[in-house]
C-alpha cells in the first residue's frame, strides 16, 4: 500500500510570527506522528519535526504555509497540525480536531 500525501495551507496568525514558542509547539505535535510532514513557505520546504528547520522559516505573522504530510497517519497529523494553527498554539488539541479544508491528497 502507497503512502498518502496529505496537504493543507494555514496562515500563521500568532502577532509574533511563528517565533520560539508557537515553534516548539509545532515540532512537539509533529513528532507524534510516524508521518514525515514539511512546512512550505516562499519556496523554502523545512522538517516539522526540526526546531531549527522551523525557526529558519522565519514565518511572520499573516505568513501562508502548506504542511506536506506522507505516510499512513498523514492525514490526522495535517488536520491536528491545521487545527494548532488555527488556534494560535494556545491549546490543546483533542483526537476529534479537524481544522483544514485539504489543499489536495495524492
Amino acid at each position: 500500500m502507497a503512502k498518502e500525501t496529505v496537504t493543507c495551507e494555514v496562515t500563521v496568525i500568532n502577532e509574533q510570527g511563528l517565533h520560539l514558542r508557537p515553534a516548539d509547539a509545532l515540532v512537539q505535535l509533529a513528532q507524534k506522528f510516524d508521518a514525515d510532514i514539511e512546512l512550505l513557505h516562499d519556496g523554502a520546504c523545512c522538517d516539522a519535526k526540526s526546531i531549527l528547520d522551523v525557526m529558519a522559516l522565519g514565518a511572520g505573522p499573516g505568513a501562508q504555509l502548506v504542511i506536506q504530510a506522507r505516510g499512513f497517519d498523514a492525514k490526522r497529523a495535517v488536520d491536528l497540525l491545521a487545527s494548532a494553527f488555527q488556534e494560535g498554539f494556545d491549546q490543546v488539541f483533542s483526537d476529534n480536531a479537524d481544522g483544514c479544508d485539504e489543499v489536495g491528497t495524492g
